[in-house]
């Protein structure tokens, strides 16, 4: 059980409902009302407290991504997908969201625009590795991806390479163009 302040007008309790199952509550501090109740997984909330998302199910092929109570990924009802629960990153203002669709090879990244509900993007990563690390620095997308780090341009959505250091890490090299760090 765990209880975390959303802002100063809003707190939420989030508990294990069984083995595979959370529900979060949010209460309005301002009357004590419950603004909302969900159930799902993997919940994660954004850094200014406004959004939150989370997996509908369990996990696995049939987990629906979720922002505040709208399904959001997949976009179509016969895709292939599996959401990796425990693979995810805000922005540091909380207007993006982004995770990882292991479901396909090679596998995807996906980002959604938490104001105005919506997929932003799905790159597909190049290789079979998994990917392992999302980072946001700025607008741009920083991921790990078996030895390889790299980021997803937020202007153009294309991969470029990391040279010179790795994620969370300095490089020796410190150019805007080819390094990333957050």
């Amino acid at each position: 059980t765990d209880l975390s302040w959303l802002s100063n007008r809003r707190i939420c309790l989030e508990a294990r409902r069984d083995e595979h199952t959370h529900a979060l509550i949010v209460w309005k501090l301002d009357d004590g009302t419950i603004e909302h109740a969900y159930e799902g997984t993997s919940f994660s909330i954004s850094p200014d407290g406004n959004f939150i998302t989370w997996l509908e199910a369990s996990g696995g092929s049939n987990a629906k991504v979720m922002l505040d109570g709208v399904t959001l990924y997949p976009t179509e009802s016969n895709a292939e997908y599996r959401i990796h629960p425990d693979l995810f990153a805000w922005t540091a203002d909380g207007s993006r969201y982004a995770f990882v669709d292991e479901g396909s090879t090679p596998p995807k990244i996906v980002v959604i625009s938490a104001r105005a509900p919506r997929v932003a993007r799905i790159v597909s990563v190049p290789g079979n590795d998994p990917v392992t690390r999302l980072v946001w620095s700025g607008d741009d997308l920083g991921f790990v991806q078996g030895k390889t780090a790299a980021a997803i341009g937020a202007i153009d959505g294309k991969i470029r390479p990391l040279r010179e250091g790795t994620i969370g890490q300095p490089p020796a090299v410190n150019t805007a163009e080819d390094v990333w760090c957050p």
